[in-house]
């Protein structure tokens, strides 16, 4: 305006021998290109009375110098011969006199202000008088040279600014436009809001489902129109973006799959946010995601904010059924939330096989849950563990099943009853679980199952190979009360063994430990069991 003109002003310090060094390669910092108007800096060099006006100088260093910004006082103007040119003068350099009430800190007079961040370069101002106004910025390079930090340069550039009377640039609006689940629209409740404007942060809430992609179109609009120096009508420029670093509130973003674009276009501009939920992520709700509007004003920068809170939800998610399929079937299509207990008697010596099943109906995403079916424990209520069983478990969708075998041996009724535990899990977010536990009972056995054909020879001779004299094929498991009782006598009547376990073991010796002589023996046995002989003969050969 007012045929002002730009000053640039550029200082490089070539060698400094009292810091070491004697040649040094420097490019100066340059204030930048701003694609969105297509210019370099400054642009559009005009103020708006009692507005306040923002402004990045963007200054770039090409090797890499650490910069820092100031204000600074702008350089006096020189005698100008057309066509021959300036008039030049060797540095010092005069610069301006200020006019009452106007300074280096403050070059725009009483009831304004103008100051500038020394890391980031951003330019603050308001002005209260229309005027033209200079002011300079300056840009100093600084760089560590042999340990220690030198300043190696500066550029100054004197900006002149005509401070006019503009529209009043209010801040863009942001809020969602619409909500779609899985693709498919659920609601635009607070679409309205894109016309109504306000200055704190929009606060918004929404529920979203695990494994359900929730998507959200952010819309942000900007409707000042706003005269510039040239007459033209503008519309202010609005982008719209996220910052996911807010988001996972601790968690790793990559794991949460959400989705955010950031854009920007004249007056209206949207994007959308989408996010599918892991069952990982249910532990950290709810989470905040912040989206911010920024306009892109000639002379002022304004920003507005959207929070909205996701609270994750799950579908209802009932627990497993779980029971003993032989006498408890009904059981499995109960809903139940305690522990099931369930009691059986079972006979040492007799295999049993019971068939224990898992349940769930539950389906989500058209997707049953997914069970397991294990055994836990095993053992009685002084942890004493059932000597041997099978039990493989099993894992599947919607119904799980595997058998109990066991065969109960004298050594396990000692310590009965025993207590078997399963339990069976569905694989929800928040898992649910149904326990089953039996308690099995062991008794003597009312049949007896032997039929054994009793042998007539043996031979004790340390070799491994029919070292004894015992019923064959008959386990342990008839030791208990069987009232079974059997004696071995020599020809001439002499007892010479005896037993009252089904399970003996004569080794071909005395009561005393003497070796029984080779020959004939007989013996006779009292029992229930259907043994066969009960008296006979065994003949000793080594």
């Amino acid at each position: 305006p007012l045929s002002a003109g730009t000053t640039y002003k550029s200082e490089i310090l070539i060698s400094d021998p009292n810091n070491g060094f004697t040649s040094l390669q420097n490019s100066s910092p340059t204030f930048g290109y701003d694609s969105l108007m297509n210019q370099y800096y400054p642009h559009n060099a005009y103020l708006c009375k009692e507005q306040v006006h923002t402004f990045n100088f963007n200054a770039k260093d090409p090797d890499g110098d650490s910069l820092a910004y100031s204000l600074a006082t702008p350089l006096d103007c020189h005698a100008f011969n057309w066509p021959a040119g300036p008039v030049t003068k060797a540095a010092p350099y005069d610069t301006i006199s200020w006019a009452s009430s106007y300074n280096t800190n403050n070059p725009l007079g009483i009831g304004s202000y103008m100051y500038i961040d020394a890391v980031t370069g951003d330019l603050t101002s308001y002005a209260s008088t229309i005027g033209v106004y200079v002011f300079s910025v300056r840009i100093e390079e600084w760089r560590e040279l042999n340990g220690v930090w030198g300043k190696i340069g500066e550029v100054v550039q004197d900006i002149q600014y005509e401070t006019i009377d503009c529209e009043l640039n209010n801040a863009p609006t942001i809020t969602i436009d619409e909500h779609l689940e899985d693709g498919i629209f659920i609601d635009s409740n607070y679409s309205m809001l894109i016309q109504l404007p306000y200055y704190d942060t929009l606060q918004l809430s929404y529920d979203a489902f695990i494994e359900r992609e929730m998507c959200l179109k952010i819309a942000a609009r900007d409707l000042d129109s706003n005269v510039n120096i040239f007459q033209q009508i503008l519309k202010d420029s609005v982008s719209v973006y996220c910052e996911l670093s807010l988001f996972n509130n601790g968690l790793d973003s990559t794991s949460n799959n959400a989705t955010f674009f950031n854009d920007s276009a004249l007056s209206n501009v949207n994007s959308n946010f989408c996010w599918t939920p892991l069952c990982q992520d249910m532990s950290g709700s709810p989470y905040y995601v912040y989206f911010y509007s920024k306009d892109i004003s000639c002379f002022a920068y304004h920003t507005s904010i959207l929070e909205v809170e996701i609270n994750l939800k799950m579908p209802t998610n009932y627990p497993p059924s779980i029971t003993e399929m032989t006498d408890n079937a009904a059981l499995l299509d109960s809903a139940y939330t305690d522990t099931i207990k369930l009691k059986y008697t079972v006979e040492v010596g007799k295999k049993i096989c019971y068939p224990i099943s898992a349940k769930d109906e539950d389906i989500y995403n058209s997707v049953s849950d997914y069970l397991s079916l294990q055994i836990q424990s095993f053992k009685n209520e002084e942890d004493v563990n059932v000597q041997q069983y099978d039990f493989v478990g099993d894992e599947n969708f919607s119904l799980a099943i595997s058998d109990l075998c066991w065969k109960p041996t004298c050594i396990d009724m000692e310590y009965s009853p025993f207590t078997a535990t399963f339990i069976s899990r569905d694989d929800a977010c928040i898992s649910d679980t149904a326990v089953l536990q039996i308690e099995f009972e062991i008794i003597e056995p009312t049949t007896f199952e032997i039929d054994s054909v009793i042998p007539n020879v043996f031979s004790p001779n340390s070799n491994g190979i029919n070292d004894y004299f015992e019923i064959p094929d008959v386990e342990l498991n008839y030791c208990f009360d069987t009232d079974f009782s059997i004696k071995i006598f020599t020809r001439w009547g002499k007892k010479v063994f005896e037993d009252n376990k089904v399970n003996f073991r004569w080794d071909g010796t005395t009561r005393g430990g003497s070796l029984c002589a080779d020959g004939v023996y007989f013996y006779n046995i009292e029992s229930p069991l259907p043994v066969a002989p009960k008296k006979g003969t065994i003949t000793i050969i080594r």
